[in-house]
């Protein structure tokens, strides 16, 4: 299926030197996967917890299980759970105001006791030194800090959709309610604001 995309005209401006070596579409295509997938991961984190198969093999695993995405899901929960309203409102307005782009770069409002990226990555150095060692033309730390935002803003997505559905749920309760005090109103039109 093909897709058109809107990029900023700095943008395709500096992607001239590319044209004929690399991909765009490629490119393109790996970025909504990784998003989509990250969306997915999310949704099924909501669902459950840390299930005996998966602790059974980071408890057999010699080499130490670096997963920032994951990482990401679990510190958003975290953060969801200890926000108040105010918190979560700052936090909608940040995501609004990114509006989708760059959000690898936020910075999650901080709230007492909850683990942020800089924590996670002293806390894994040697892998860190190691990805590097690996291979020089990477910057491990940007790349495992986009993963770890990737997660975290997904799952911030997820409960944010259900928060939506939920709110609509109960502005539609709340209009049948209204209706069925007042029959003479079943066929007015309902103000969107109440919606």
């Amino acid at each position: 299926m093909r897709v058109g995309i809107n990029i900023p005209n700095d943008l395709y401006k500096r992607m001239g030197p590319l044209k004929g070596k690399v991909n765009i579409s490629q490119i393109c295509r790996e970025a909504i996967q990784a998003h989509v997938e990250a969306h997915v991961r999310a949704s099924l984190t909501v669902k459950r917890s840390c299930s005996t198969e998966e602790m059974v093999d980071r408890l057999t695993n010699r080499e130490p299980i670096v997963d920032w995405e994951g990482w990401g899901m679990e510190d958003a929960k975290a953060w969801l759970e200890a926000a108040g309203p105010e918190d979560y409102g700052d936090l909608m307005e940040m995501l609004e105001a990114y509006d989708g782009e760059g959000l690898e770069h936020l910075i999650p409002p901080y709230l007492p006791g909850i683990r942020e990226f800089y924590e996670l990555e002293q806390d894994n150095l040697k892998w860190i030194r190691q990805q590097r060692r690996l291979d020089r033309t990477k910057n491990p730390i940007r790349d495992a800090r986009q993963e770890y935002m990737r997660g975290w803003i997904a799952y911030v997505k997820v409960v944010q959709d259900k928060i939506q559905q939920r709110r609509q749920e109960m502005g539609e309760a709340r209009i049948k309610e209204l209706l069925n005090l007042r029959p003479s109103l079943a066929g007015a039109k309902v103000p969107e604001q109440l919606l």
